[in-house]
């Protein structure tokens, strides 16, 4: 990789900002546009969101230091805390001992074990999903993604039938919920943020409609007597070594469980599932079904390996590389998970700045990995860089996070993106119909505001 410039460190707020507003205006015009122009400041900077000063992290060694190295140092921040109605106490938004237990009880949910279940589970979703194509469809690419990986999260994860009904229900509050995300996070605390808009009516209403399709699943997990299946369950996401979902751990079903969790904690577990399974996979693989559309050369190659060992090969990298270097860069260029926060438990300094007990810390995955310091043209779509060049420092590629916050479904992630990915390419030729998509700025995940594509069957 290029050698970084010499670290420049901030004195005071960065200049832009609007009198009672600070940079609230930018942040709500482009966010990821103003991140990548603020990096410009220093590797730590300081703007503010109306009064409140946010530290935003522009070095590698700097996120490294705050997931990793004194990743205990720091709660979730405040993102995690406007987000509260709906992830509740789940594991995306809790912290310390209570964030340790429940990992550590839904660990065995994501072991690498799991890995071929998951891979068939994903390749006959794929197939189902893409048999009702026919040759010059339209297909919304946005929807359909979004729709597999309902089904496929509902198989593996819930373990319970992914009927047209639930996929449904969830489809139509996902995306409802990871709008209001950052507005929620935007807004001023006191009064003025507590009055009742539109956006936040359909929030709340969206996270009431998700905890009810959610309550009647955990219920049927909930009749079911251990050593059974609960009724309308698929034994789909169930691996060669008896591996479970994670409602049955939680519902004390699992192999070795000998308790079970509140209903409200099974809830909040399963909203988190949803929304950090569903939505963050499904915008990874439009974008990469995008991008293979633009690289002919890029499909060819990967269409060699899959000819050879098969679609569900491609989830190991063992016998899909060249995929897997595929996969990284595009996860690179379209980070689903953009933006991250944290607060500081304790005060710290670097360099010569102070950053004080209590303050909130922000940074971007994607701005990160996309800064010329880090990767040579870094617009550019080029698998081949990771086997070109060196690997990146530490804290310069967390599409997963890092630390003990780390993305539990990491695995689940990557099996289902390749495989889903390889069914696609190794039948069907897509291409965009129009220009180029271009990023929503305002969801919660890095996806396409729509994204049409034409299918063709593949010519062999």
């Amino acid at each position: 990789m290029t050698s970084r410039p010499a670290v420049v460190h901030p004195t005071a707020v960065i200049p832009g900002g609007v009198p009672g507003l600070g940079h609230l205006p930018a942040l709500v015009a482009d966010p990821l546009k103003f991140l990548r122009h603020v990096r410009g400041y220093g590797d730590l900077v300081v703007i503010r969101v109306g009064p409140l000063p946010v530290y935003v992290l522009n070095a590698p060694e700097l996120v490294h230091r705050v997931l990793v190295t004194d990743g205990t140092d720091f709660d979730k921040g405040r993102l995690f805390e406007r987000a509260g109605p709906v992830l509740g106490d789940g594991l995306l938004a809790s912290d310390g001992d209570h964030h340790l237990r429940q990992r550590r009880l839904l660990q065995p949910a994501f072991h690498r074990r799991h890995i071929p279940s998951w891979a068939k589970a994903t390749e006959a979703e794929s197939v189902a999903m893409c048999a009702q194509w026919r040759p010059g469809d339209a297909v919304d690419v946005v929807t359909w993604t979004r729709t597999l990986a309902t089904r496929i999260v509902l198989r593996t994860l819930f373990r319970a039938e992914p009927s047209d009904r639930v996929v449904a229900r969830v489809d139509r509050a996902l995306p409802v919920l990871l709008r209001g995300f950052i507005p929620r996070l935007l807004r001023p605390d006191g009064f003025v943020g507590r009055v009742p808009t539109p956006g936040s009516v359909r929030f709340d209403r969206a996270a009431r409609d998700l905890r009810g399709t959610l309550g009647e699943i955990i219920a049927s997990h909930r009749t079911a007597a251990p050593g059974t299946e609960p009724p309308g369950s698929s034994r789909a996401g169930e691996t060669e070594t008896g591996g479970t979902g994670i409602l049955p751990l939680m519902c004390g079903l699992g192999p070795g469980t000998h308790h079970e969790l509140p209903d409200k904690q099974i809830q909040d577990e399963a909203v988190t599932m949803l929304l950090a399974g569903v939505e963050t996979t499904a915008a990874s693989l439009a974008w990469l079904l995008h991008d293979i559309s633009q690289h002919p050369d890029v499909r060819s190659r990967l269409r060699q390996e899959t000819d050879a060992a098969g679609n569900t090969a491609a989830a190991t990298r063992q016998q899909a590389p060249y995929f897997h270097n595929v996969l990284k860069e595009n996860l690179r260029l379209h980070t689903p998970t953009w933006i991250l926060t944290r607060r500081a438990r304790h005060p710290f300094h670097y360099g010569h700045v102070h950053v004080p007990a209590g303050a909130e810390i922000l940074f971007s995955p994607l701005a990160m990995h996309t800064d010329p310091r880090l990767y040579p043209d870094p617009q550019r779509f080029d698998p081949d860089r990771w086997t070109r060049t060196a690997a990146p420092p530490p804290g310069a590629f967390t599409p997963f996070g890092a630390g003990v916050h780390k993305c539990i479904g990491e695995h689940l992630a990557w099996t289902e993106t390749a495989v889903a990915c390889s069914v696609i390419v190794s039948s069907w030729d897509l291409t965009t119909v129009s220009r180029s998509p271009r990023a929503s700025k305002y969801l919660g995940t890095h996806q396409p505001r729509r994204l049409l594509m034409t299918a063709v069957p593949r010519c062999r």
